[in-house]
């Protein structure tokens, strides 16, 4: 079937000048399942004058994360925005070049590394929590950020006790809440605008790239041959001899720091949320505990054994993935079924579209882990459980957060019990990623 002769794609109608763009950026999560269930899983909408194909069907998508990953590029009009903090790291490099450093990065995330994370993730826990007390009230979010961070220069840098200050929080708070204005605007022009949300968003990410840089610093004064990233780069040769250039590592280092705990904060803000609404999984989760780990510290090979503990995690990424929406354009024509897409279209995935499917989860807006049984993996669609991505570019750091996770939340919710203080649900903020708009507030109570 020719191009010419192809099946029309559909969607919903819409405005002449804007498109669909007033729809998305008002409720952007409500919106793209509105499209997959009204138009089905090869659908598309317009944002302005560019037609965007949202993609529901996991054998397309394991298609195009597989087997055509190289036809199926990252959405440059998507990432446009976000080039100034990622520049050509993992996140958003393509071709050989992203394909040289994912093999010089990948091995420090193998198993038999992050195994060697476990006590480092209880011990900088413990020292986040020592000083609660037998009940305080805080914003878990805040706190979750913060620790994570702290985890992330530990085991990424191999720097013990940084020093991270509130400065450093805040600016990572304004990038993540500019991120999502830089989202919504349609022109590039507009992010160099001289306006105090581009100055804010600027200053932040300077600091943010001084904080990184004097990581770097730090850890060339005082290396000791660990198995950190940057263990592995600052020395690092390529194939052919070549050095990782200094522009090279700080790509890397932002991005792999960022990604190293704000996916991470966000994925254990919403399970805390989820589990304190529903006590009867906090009952199971300790019973696990009790029996898999009795009173010894958290080991690795402990951590394997837990499995309602990952069921409760795979369960909080299906409801909330913090990557809600994955980019990718084409760069040639492509045929899918009776449909073609079209060379340069910008192609929309979304983990949250897929995770709320009721083709493939019943009862897809309940929070039920019991749902993971082996059975139920097994016959689960590659393509329908994403939180990760996947294919060849599936995130480098999925098994090292869902560790993290874990061994955070054991350490926590073994001491404290957790009331919900929110008042009204907690609402996602809609950015690079899904964090909680307003934080995450709760009550911790002493055991």
């Amino acid at each position: 079937m020719s191009k010419n002769t192809s099946k029309e794609i559909s969607g919903p109608k819409s405005h002449w000048l804007f498109g669909l763009m007033r729809e998305f950026l008002g409720d952007t999560l409500g919106f793209l399942q509105d499209v997959r269930n009204n138009y089905g899983p090869v659908s598309k909408f317009r944002i302005l004058r560019v037609y965007n194909y949202l993609i529901s069907d996991p054998e397309q998508i394991e298609i195009i994360f597989q087997d055509k990953c190289n036809l199926f590029i990252k959405n440059t009009g998507f990432f446009r925005h976000f080039y100034d903090i990622f520049g050509q790291g993992l996140l958003t490099s393509e071709g050989s070049h992203w394909k040289k450093n994912r093999k010089l990065i990948s091995p420090v995330f193998r198993p038999n590394n992050i195994s060697e994370y476990v006590h480092e993730f209880e011990s900088l826990t413990n020292s986040e929590i020592v000083n609660w007390g037998s009940k305080i009230n805080l914003d878990f979010h805040e706190v979750a950020m913060r620790l994570t961070a702290n985890i992330a220069t530990k085991t990424l840098f191999g720097i013990d006790n940084y020093n991270h200050d509130h400065k450093l929080q805040r600016s990572i708070r304004v990038l993540e809440q500019q991120i999502a204005v830089r989202i919504g605007r349609p022109f590039i022009f507009q992010d160099y605008l001289p306006t105090r949300s581009n100055f804010q968003y600027r200053s932040s990410l300077r600091y943010l790239e001084r904080t990184v840089q004097s990581l770097i610093e730090e850890f060339k004064r005082n290396k000791k041959g660990d198995k950190s990233v940057l263990s592995l780069l600052v020395d690092a040769k390529y194939e052919d001899g070549s050095l990782v250039t200094k522009k090279q590592l700080r790509d890397e280092a932002l991005t792999l720091f960022l990604a190293g705990h704000d996916s991470t904060a966000i994925l254990l803000s919403w399970m805390f949320y989820l589990v304190s609404v529903n006590e009867s999984v906090l009952k199971r989760l300790r019973a696990e505990w009790d029996t898999v780990l009795g009173d010894s510290e958290i080991e690795f090979k402990s951590l394997q054994n837990l499995k309602y503990t990952l069921a409760v995690i795979d369960e909080t990424l299906r409801l909330y993935p913090p990557a809600y929406i994955i980019g990718r354009q084409t760069t040639d024509d492509y045929k899918l079924g009776d449909y073609v897409i079209p060379a340069g279209a910008p192609v929309v995935i979304s983990p949250y579209v897929m995770g709320r499917s009721r083709k493939y989860f019943e009862n897809p807006d309940e929070f039920d882990p019991d749902r993971w049984t082996t059975e139920f993996r097994n016959s689960l669609p590659k393509g329908a459980f994403i939180p990760f991505g996947g294919g060849k570019r599936t995130c480098i750091g999925e098994y090292f957060a869902k560790i993290e996770a874990m061994t955070v939340m054991i350490s926590i919710l073994m001491k404290y019990n957790i009331k919900y203080t929110g008042g009204s649900d907690p609402e996602p903020l809609i950015s690079i990623n899904m964090p909680p708009k307003n934080g995450m507030s709760f009550e911790f109570t002493l055991i």
